[in-house]
């Protein structure tokens, strides 16, 4: 009896789904390499029996190019007794699939074909099992644990029928491959399909492309600051009437200043962001699950090429507009060492969701209201902070191809397989946008709820105890203050007070304690964003000057822009590159880059 299942496949074969399917659970999946680079596992309790599935990798042979494909063929030439290989294919693309589908039967490990429908092909399954010799499946047919198990051992498959089959080349394979296809009657429609033909010209044309690529982030970022103003303006109300209650509820103690001026607002400063990160994560994922985010992918190619990357650094980039983390991980499908490398080193430049809380305060707050060509001033700030990132990530990779001692003398061809389009499935992307939600409250939540609470502590208290004798103590006496005055002469000549030195130094934890360092030292009794950005703006300088005027407020989103303020990406790159150098000189270079550019911006919009 089978214990142990190993799902395999080419990348963008649908091996995460079927793995969640099966086992209950909510991998992220996607339409392209690199979504899986690490093999995923679960046992499940069925019938008093242990059963574990694992989600290999997707890789085209057994003939590795990148580290995530080697994970996967040293997995699969090393399974264990009992164990069973569950072959994933869509029939779309089954002569290209069933390469590795031979070489892996031809090691002799006990292997089902698991076929993933198409309406537009058809192939006759039973005639197809008996010219292979192993069992075939139809993917809706043994989706569930229980049809998957009573299919697989209704069928009888045993370890000891499985001998390993003498090496074959690829034409050898092919020609078998081309065999039974015949044999199975396995038919493609060969129809145009009008309409999904012209999107493909249109999204991989190397002009109109490029152009539809400006326009759906343009659209995005339209859309985010139109439809997400009325859940957090519904989100803001409620905790701000919340805060007042329990201001009320033990007048005068001290612990209804924690529960109003910091455990109230240290929540709201999470979820106010939450309609905004849901939102992002819909449109990206859903342009993912649509065949669109590939297209993309490909069209990026060339230019990749001449910048010192290659095409699969593509995707992990795109992803980082999300999190750098998975997205860094996420290079381990670039063969070469030194553009993965690069390419870690790079990826912490592009705009994460993280950087969105703070963009959108400052955006809010120094950007006027007006229209250029039917979009907002502040839809416009926006798309031009990720295209500023997007270009200094280029700007980099290119330095940096022409700097970095090469570490590998053999780069692999890139493969790039694209998936049709399709409309995406909204319970899917709905499922992705909960568990991504889900992690930003648990991960950066909680730096945003603690650092509310430390930071409100810090901006309530003061070492000399005449800081105590007013009934409203001057957070200009305050713990926070010292801090902060403490760099003032560092940041002054960028614009900025002790205040924003204050929300920087905060904001290494998570870019996001920015916003909650913000609201502690400007929102003691009113927390919510309007009554933080008219706090802000009515902060002036010694000599009356506005501190917030529009050459600081640029400046500072310059900065958030460039800057490596994320302690996670750190200890990520360290893990990746297996060394503190490269982590410790892209801290140094990031920020050093991104104080030398917050001066010339505050220097020109002054």
């Amino acid at each position: 009896m089978f214990k142990h299942f190993y799902i395999s496949g080419n990348p963008n074969a649908g091996k995460t789904s079927f793995f969640n399917q099966i086992c209950g659970t909510h991998l992220k999946t996607g339409n392209y390499d690199g979504v899986t680079t690490s093999i995923q596992q679960k046992t499940i309790e069925y019938n008093t029996k242990s059963f574990t599935f694992y989600d290999l990798p997707g890789t085209y042979s057994l003939q590795p190019r990148s580290e995530d494909e080697k994970v996967a063929t040293e997995k699969i030439k090393n399974i264990q007794q009992n164990s069973l290989v569950v072959y994933i294919a869509p029939l779309q693309n089954l002569r290209q699939d069933l390469l590795l589908f031979y070489q892996i039967k031809n090691l002799g490990l006990p292997i089902i074909l698991v076929l993933q429908e198409s309406k537009h092909n058809s192939i006759d399954v039973e005639q197809l099992s008996k010219a292979l010799g192993i069992p075939v499946f139809f993917q809706k047919n043994v989706q569930k644990i229980d049809s998957f198990l009573k299919a697989i051992f209704k069928k009888n498959t045993k370890t000891d029928t499985a001998h390993p089959s003498k090496e074959m080349g690829y034409l050898s394979i092919y020609q078998n491959i081309d065999r039974v296809l015949k044999v199975s009657q396995y038919q493609q429609d060969q129809q145009n399909n009008t309409l999904q033909d012209s999107l493909h010209k249109l999204s991989t044309h190397p002009i109109l492309g490029i152009v539809l690529f400006c326009i759906v982030l343009l659209g995005l970022f339209q859309l985010l600051f139109t439809f997400s103003d009325y859940p957090i303006a519904f989100i803001e109300y409620s905790f701000e009437k919340t805060s007042l209650l329990s201001a009320h509820l033990f007048e005068n103690h001290w612990f209804s200043r924690l529960l109003s001026q910091a455990i109230i607002p240290g929540i709201a400063g999470v979820v106010v962001f939450i309609p905004q990160i849901a939102f992002l994560f819909f449109i990206l994922e859903w342009l993912s699950q649509s065949g669109y985010l590939p297209r993309a992918s490909f069209l990026m190619n060339g230019l990749f090429t001449k910048i010192g990357l290659t095409g699969n650094a593509m995707i992990p980039m795109v992803s980082a507009h999300a999190c750098a983390v998975p997205a860094i991980m996420a290079t381990r499908t670039i063969a070469d060492p030194k553009k993965r490398l690069i390419s870690n080193l790079v990826i912490p430049f592009l705009s994460c969701s993280a950087r969105l809380p703070v963009y959108v305060l400052l955006i809010t707050l120094v950007i006027p209201s007006g229209l250029f060509l039917g979009l907002s001033y502040k839809s416009w700030a926006l798309f031009l902070l990720y295209f500023l990132s997007i270009f200094t990530t280029a700007l980099a990779a290119f330095i940096l191809s022409k700097t970095v001692t090469p570490i590998s003398t053999s780069p692999q061809k890139n493969i790039t397989q694209l998936p049709a389009l399709r409309w995406p499935e909204i319970y899917k992307v709905c499922v992705v946008v909960f568990t991504q939600c889900k992690r930003f409250v648990l991960e950066a939540g909680k730096y945003i709820f603690f650092a509310s609470i430390i930071l409100w502590f810090l901006a309530s208290n003061g070492p000399n105890m005449s800081f105590y004798k007013t009934s409203e103590p001057q957070i200009e006496h305050s713990y926070l203050a010292i801090a902060g005055k403490a760099i003032e002469p560092v940041i002054k000549p960028l614009g900025y007070n002790w205040k924003i030195g204050v929300g920087i130094i905060s904001s290494f934890a998570a870019r996001e304690v920015f916003v909650g360092s913000m609201a502690a030292i400007y929102g003691m009794s009113d927390e919510n964003e309007q009554g933080l950005i008219h706090a802000m703006r009515q902060d002036v300088f010694e000599d009356g000057s506005s501190v917030y005027s529009l050459a600081t407020g640029m400046s500072l989103l310059v900065f958030y822009a460039l800057a490596l303020q994320c302690i996670s990406t750190i200890a990520v790159v360290k893990k990746e590159t297996k060394t503190f150098k490269w982590p410790l000189l892209q801290f140094l270079g990031m920020t050093t880059l991104a104080i030398f550019c917050a001066k010339i911006t505050y220097v020109l919009f002054s």
